[in-house]
C-alpha cells in the first residue's frame, strides 16, 4: 500500500493563491477544505496532507496558537492511515517550533507540582518538553512509512533549504535529524533526574560506525534524551549503511560526531574523530563542511545545545517545513 500519491488540482490551488494575495482567509479555508475532501476521496494523499496542513495553519492564525496542535490531534483521530505519518511530523514539529519561539516564557514559568490542563499556553517547562518528546516519538514510530516517503513527494509542504534531497532523501531522515536537535537541547538534557543515563569517557561515541551501531548501553533510564538521541543516530546509520550513493550515510555519520561532541561534552575526542573522518572521505564533498567544523568545536557544541536547528515554521498562516539548512554540496 503506497503512503502518498499524486494528483494536484492546479486550478483550485491557483484560487487558493489568489485568495491569499487578497488576504481572504475564510475564502482560503473554504477552497482548501474542498481540495482536501476531493484529494482524500481519490487517494491523493500528499495533496490531502498539503491542503489539511494549510487549512489548519490558517484557522490557527485566526483562532490562536493553541488551536493548531489541538486541531492536528483531532485530525489524527480520524485521518486515513496514509496521511497520519505526515500529520504526526507536523504535530511534533509545530509544537517544537512553538516552544523555540517561546522559550523565555517557559523558562520563567515555575512548576507548581499540580496537574496542568490542556491549554499549552499555560504549560510549564516540564509539560511542554514532555509533550514534544511524546510527539517526536510518535512521529519516529512511523519509521517504515517515512523511509519510503521521498521528501520530493511532499515538496509542497517543504520550503527549500540549502542541502539537496540526496543528503536527507526521505521524511525519516528529516524527522530523525530534527528530533536529534531537540534531544540535544540543554534544557531537555537537564530535565532528567540526577543519576540519569550518562555517556562515559570510554563509550564508543567517536568509534567506528560498526561500534556505534552495536553499542547497547545498559541503563534503566529508557527515556533519557541522550539515549533517545543515540538510538536515532543508530537508526539513521543502519538505514543508509548499504546505500549505493553515500551522501545520506556520510551526513548521518558526521551528524553522529556532532551529536557526540555535545552529548559527551568532549571537544578533544570530537576533533580527533573529525580529523579521521576528513582523511577517510577527502574526495567527497562532505569533507569541506567537515573541515569547517574543526575550527569551532566549542561554538558548535554550544549551538547544538541551544537548539539552533530549525524544524517547522508557519508562513502566511500555513505550515511550511525547512528541509535542511547548512552547507550546500554538489550542484
Amino acid at each position: 500500500m503506497g503512503v502518498l500519491g499524486a494528483g494536484p488540482r492546479d486550478a483550485e490551488w491557483k484560487k487558493v493563491a489568489d485568495a491569499r494575495k487578497k488576504d481572504q482567509p475564510k475564502t482560503e479555508i473554504e477552497l482548501l477544505t474542498g481540495i482536501e475532501k476531493a484529494a482524500l476521496a481519490d487517494g491523493s494523499w500528499s495533496e490531502a496532507s498539503r491542503a489539511m496542513a494549510q487549512r489548519i495553519g490558517i484557522e490557527g492564525k485566526i483562532e490562536g496558537a493553541g488551536f493548531v496542535i489541538k486541531k492536528l490531534d483531532a485530525e489524527l483521530e480520524k485521518a486515513p492511515d496514509q496521511v497520519k505519518p505526515v500529520l504526526r511530523v507536523l504535530a511534533a514539529g509545530w509544537m517544537h517550533r512553538y516552544y523555540q519561539q517561546n522559550r523565555w516564557r517557559f523558562a520563567r514559568r515555575s512548576s507548581t507540582g499540580e496537574a496542568v490542563g490542556d491549554d499549552l499556553e499555560t504549560w510549564d517547562l516540564a509539560r511542554i518538553l514532555l509533550e514534544i518528546d511524546e510527539r517526536m516519538q510518535l512521529a519516529l514510530a512511523d519509521e517504515a512509512a517515512l523511509q519510503e516517503m521521498p521528501v520530493g513527494k511532499i515538496s509542497e509542504l517543504l520550503t527549500e533549504g540549502k542541502l539537496g534531497d540526496e543528503w536527507r532523501p526521505t521524511m525519516f531522515d528529516f524527522v530523525a535529524h530534527q528530533a536529534l536537535g531537540f534531544y540535544l537541547m540543554e534544557e531537555v538534557a537537564v530535565s532528567r533526574p540526577v543519576g540519569a543515563f550518562v555517556i562515559e569517557a570510554d563509550a564508543p561515541v567517536f568509534g567506528s560506525v560498526e561500534e556505534i551501531i552495536a553499542w547497547k548501553p545498559e541503563t534503566e533510564d529508557k527515556e533519557s534524551p541522550k539515549l533517545r538521541a543515540l538510538e536515532i543516530v543508530q537508526r539513521l546509520l543502519l538505514f543508509h549503511r548499504g546505500d549505493e550513493r553515500q551522501d545520506a550515510f556520510l551526513l548521518a555519520d558526521l551528524e553522529r560526531l556532532r551529536w557526540a561532541a555535545a552529548a559527551a561534552d568532549d571537544d578533544t575526542g570530537f576533533e580527533k574523530a573529525l580529523r579521521k573522518f576528513i582523511e577517510q572521505h577527502a574526495k567527497h564533498p562532505i569533507s569541506a563542511w567537515a573541515r569547517s567544523q574543526r575550527r569551532k568545536p566549542k561554538k558548535l557544541t554550544e549551538s547544538i545545545k541551544q537548539g539552533s536547528r530549525p524544524f517547522l515554521t508557519i508562513y502566511s498562516g500555513s505550515f511550511a517545513v525547512t528541509k535542511c539548512s547548512g552547507w550546500r554540496g554538489r550542484n
